[in-house]
């Protein structure tokens, strides 16, 4: 399994019908972290190729937003064409950009990135069902 951080990763250049690209909210770039209770106000996501097997991970510029954390992030995911999201809560507004792109969002299992990965592989995560009122600036 190979580990790459901060590489460039091109989504569009050989991508097959059968591959797919999850993301998991990180605190620190490493595999063996837990992973980021927050989805918004994460540092990091990674992002996994299931079918190259490999890890790369990108800053989150959403990370130091006021307001619209949450649909910035989510709106980043989207550009980098992720197909699936494991997370353990995302915003009402973030969950529509999410939804209305087609991405998956599943629940988080504590434990490390890479076990969240695995339990992936496996399918033994489930959808994420709730949804909390996103941070609205000034209200």
């Amino acid at each position: 399994m190979v580990v790459a951080v901060g590489g460039i990763w091109d989504h569009r250049v050989g991508r097959g019908e059968d591959r797919m690209i999850v993301a998991i909210p990180a605190e620190l770039e490493s595999v063996e972290e837990k992973v980021c209770a927050s989805f918004g106000r994460t540092s990091f996501f990674c992002l996994y190729d299931d079918q190259k097997k490999e890890f790369v991970f990108r800053r989150n510029e959403a990370v130091a937003q006021s307001g619209g954390a949450g649909v910035s992030a989510a709106q980043s995911l989207v550009d980098h064409h992720v197909d699936v999201l494991i997370t353990f809560r995302v915003g009402e507004n973030a969950i529509r950009v999410l939804q209305k792109a087609g991405i998956k969002v599943l629940k988080a299992v504590e434990g490390s990135i890479r076990e969240n990965i695995n339990a992936f592989s496996n399918s033994m995560l489930f959808p994420l069902e709730e949804t909390y009122p996103g941070y609205h600036h000034g209200s």
